[in-house]
């Protein structure tokens, strides 16, 4: 079951509507793919590739508006800086940053009661993305909507796609605000703006001023929301992924399937129960300025946050736990509440600029991104750059900046696609097996010490203590 219902009388006048989904295949434990049912090999075996994207333009133009990796705390002063944190001034760097999921996880990580400042630089070479980050988080942390209201904007703008007409009335005042400020100036090389929030600090902008323009024609458009609707289930559900679909549902329980299938369909994060009828208005924050779908099949808004405390939020809002898209929507909602209350409380900036990391990097020590300098930060996240431009050029980009007089300083950097590149890296591929890969991963953290800082040795000293 995936909805709750307050009594007989509530599920009698529901059931009419209920019934489609609760009797629908995939809510039988026995469910089977189609290649089972058809007899036949599925797509993914023999001819078909073993692992394929689908969606925008062949993948070429498809834009990752949803991180795939769980959040993280990147503070983490419960096992760091510890009692001390709750008065030390912290510098921050989220060098590739993705959506704000991270920033959002660690804010909320710090201790209730902080009181020293925070600057925060929060950078993403992509325009969409920064641009997105801008307006998200200015509807979240602007002084003029409560808190909850907010947050539910928030949620919406980041995840869902399709809009009530007021929330989509609320995004355009938003793009009006943001970017009506004079902050596009012809024949600057930059656009920059900065606006107050809640609390004490300000939210700042710095992209390329091409670039904006560029992004501005998506909140801007006009295409209508049956064209964008029909762009998205193209893409998410488009005939000759049905294998690959199927592969993924076959490993989900039957309640995870539906919703699974419900959010694919809707395009909306929310219970399942959630009449979305009068979303009617597309958000023009996940579709290009054609209202051509922005990501592929495979982006998942669960794939970005802890399972675990997601059911545990929809636990204590009252959802069921098979219900797993109310679930995720209500956690996403609280923490994005409680981040807007440590913004209205403390004193912390945000930076966001919209350029290449390595560029980043090389400006910094120039004091061209104020208040940032040489050795600064207390903790710099690159998210996976290391698969893009290798771990010794983050290292030599990024590590000069840390604070060397915070002995809890660290470089954070993760390896999504290693096992891509690497040989043997694959778990299929036999010729690699444990023992192999466990040797090139023990001399790469081997090499990574003797590169870093003393003041962030000890963090990579541990990489091989976990491999084994």
């Amino acid at each position: 079951m995936l909805v709750k219902y307050c009594g007989k009388a509530c599920q009698l006048a529901h059931w009419s509507k209920h019934r489609q989904d609760c009797r629908h295949p995939q809510l039988k434990a026995d469910w089977q793919p189609a290649w089972v049912t058809e007899n036949r090999s599925p797509a993914f075996i023999g001819g078909g590739p073993p692992i394929t994207q689908f969606g925008r333009r062949a993948n070429q133009n498809a834009t990752y508006v949803w991180g795939n990796v769980t959040a993280i705390d990147c503070l983490n002063v419960a096992r760091n800086e510890g009692s001390a944190a709750r008065s030390a001034d912290f510098k921050l760097c989220f060098a590739a940053s993705g959506d704000i999921r991270n920033l959002v996880q660690t804010i909320n990580g710090l201790p209730s009661d902080y009181s020293g400042k925070c600057d925060i630089l929060f950078n993403d070479k992509n325009s969409i993305v920064a641009n997105r980050n801008w307006i998200i988080l200015y509807t979240l942390l602007q002084p003029t909507i409560p808190i909850p209201g907010a947050a539910d904007l928030a949620a919406h703008f980041m995840y869902s796609a399709a809009l009530s007409p007021v929330a989509s009335a609320h995004l355009n005042r938003c793009v009006s605000i943001l970017y009506g400020q004079q902050i596009i100036q012809d024949g600057q090389t930059f656009a920059m703006g900065s606006l107050p929030t809640r609390g004490e600090g300000a939210l700042h902008m710095m992209a390329i001023t091409e670039e904006m323009k560029d992004f501005l024609r998506m909140p801007l458009s006009t295409y209508k929301f049956e064209d964008a609707m029909k762009s998205m289930h193209s893409a998410m559900l488009h005939p000759s992924r049905v294998d690959y679909r199927d592969r993924h549902l076959d490993g989900l329980t039957p309640g995870h399937r539906m919703a699974w299938t419900r959010h694919t369909q809707t395009g909306v994060l929310g219970p399942h129960s959630a009449d979305t009828t009068h979303l009617i208005e597309p958000n023009r924050l996940l579709f290009d300025a054609d209202g051509e779908w922005l990501t592929l099949d495979n982006a998942n808004p669960l794939q970005g946050w802890d399972v675990s405390a997601v059911l545990a939020s929809g636990q204590r809002h009252g959802i069921n736990p098979q219900d797993i898209y109310g679930c995720l929507f209500f956690h996403v909602k609280d923490e994005f509440e409680e981040f807007a209350r440590r913004i209205e409380r403390f004193n912390i900036n945000i930076h966001l600029t919209q350029l290449d990391a390595r560029v980043v990097s090389r400006m910094i020590p120039q004091d061209f991104i104020k208040p940032f300098s040489s050795g600064c930060f207390d903790r710099i996240e690159t998210s996976n750059l290391a698969d893009y431009i290798g771990p010794t050029d983050v290292i030599d980009c990024w590590a000069p900046l840390l604070n060397r007089r915070n002995k809890h300083a660290t470089l954070l950097m993760y390896f999504m696609n290693w096992h891509v590149r690497q040989p043997g890296g694959r778990f299929e591929d036999r010729a690699g097996n444990i023992r192999d890969r466990q040797g090139v991963m023990e001399k790469t953290a081997a090499a990574l010490v003797g590169t870093l800082f003393p003041s962030t040795m000890y963090n990579l000293k541990y990489c091989k203590r976990i491999s084994t």
